[in-house]
């Protein structure tokens, strides 16, 4: 097989992988608490670099995003500004830019000459600028101030939780893969 075919199989094989766990994540109230979707951005940013990983992070908060109920609403609009400014900032905003920093630090892992400190610290970073920018977010789209102090000790959990498991799974799975030849790490 071609290595640009190959290259573009795996990562569409990433992709949905993402995806299906992200649409699988276990929700409590309306706090995500189960959401395993990071493993597979991070292993797709490793193994394809840091630019791929950001894109398939884009992706699969994109497919994300239009499997979510009621949101082919925002098509509905007056005018056609307000309807691509609805769309924009339904689709694409600071929740997607947090998932596609799961992508980009599994490609920076790869600078660190042992990939285990490297999860350690990036990943620890990232989820915790995940949890502050979707924070962020809800602000922006004027949650309650009530409920957003109300469900943050529940996501700093959550991410105290998820964190270890991801940085674990993401350590076995790196090290599993690199002795395979399925495989390799893509300099594109």
């Amino acid at each position: 097989m071609n290595n640009r075919v190959r290259h573009i199989a795996l990562m569409a094989v990433f992709s949905a992988l993402s995806i299906v766990l992200k649409l699988l994540s276990v929700n409590l109230t309306t706090v995500r608490f189960l959401n395993f979707s990071p493993i597979t951005l991070v292993l797709s940013g490793y193994f394809f670099g840091p630019f791929y990983g950001l894109f398939i992070g884009f992706l699969t908060d994109t497919v994300y995003t239009f499997t979510r109920p009621g949101i082919w609403n925002v098509f509905s609009q007056p005018t056609l500004f307000k309807t691509i400014l609805n769309v924009l900032t339904t689709f694409w905003n600071l929740f997607t830019v947090s998932t596609m920093l799961w992508g980009l630090s599994g490609g920076l892992v790869r600078k660190f000459k042992r990939p285990f400190i490297g999860l350690l610290l990036l990943l620890a970073l990232t989820a915790i600028l995940e949890t502050s920018i979707n924070t962020v977010q809800m602000v922006l789209w004027n949650y309650p101030t009530k409920v957003i102090i109300t469900q943050l000790p529940q996501r700093i959990i959550q991410m105290a939780f998820r964190t270890p498991i991801i940085i674990i799974a993401a350590n076995e799975l790196i090290y599993r893969l690199e002795k395979t030849d399925m495989i390799e790490i893509y300099n594109l």
